[in-house]
């Protein structure tokens, strides 16, 4: 079973965001910018854009797509709204495909 809720949060995940908070730079700062170069040169890149959520991280990635207007794109019926919202809002029609149900694949 694919688990869909829940988290592991432990003391380190703790301090760090406690650390943000004393900072009082949530969104950008140092820590996004050192995350940003770091993973940045794990793979290889120049340069990475860290985003605020997974459904703005999926929006991008459609628009980095260069589809034409009203183009399908196939999306697992299991799934986050966010995939099929991200298609929406680049002007692209979602198709649900569905899985199988023993291995959700």
């Amino acid at each position: 079973m694919i688990s869909v809720f829940g988290s592991d949060i432990g003391d380190q995940e703790i301090e760090a965001a406690v650390e943000c908070l004393r900072s009082q730079w949530l969104g950008f700062g140092k820590k996004v910018d050192d995350f940003e170069k770091a993973f940045a040169s794990h793979l290889n890149l120049t340069n990475c854009l860290m985003v605020d959520s997974g459904s703005n991280a999926l929006y991008m990635a459609v628009r980095l797509l260069d589809l034409a207007p009203d183009d399908e794109i196939i999306i697992p019926s299991f799934t986050w709204v966010s995939c099929a919202q991200a298609a929406l809002l680049a002007g692209h029609q979602p198709i649900f495909c569905d899985v199988d149900p023993t291995t959700m694949n």
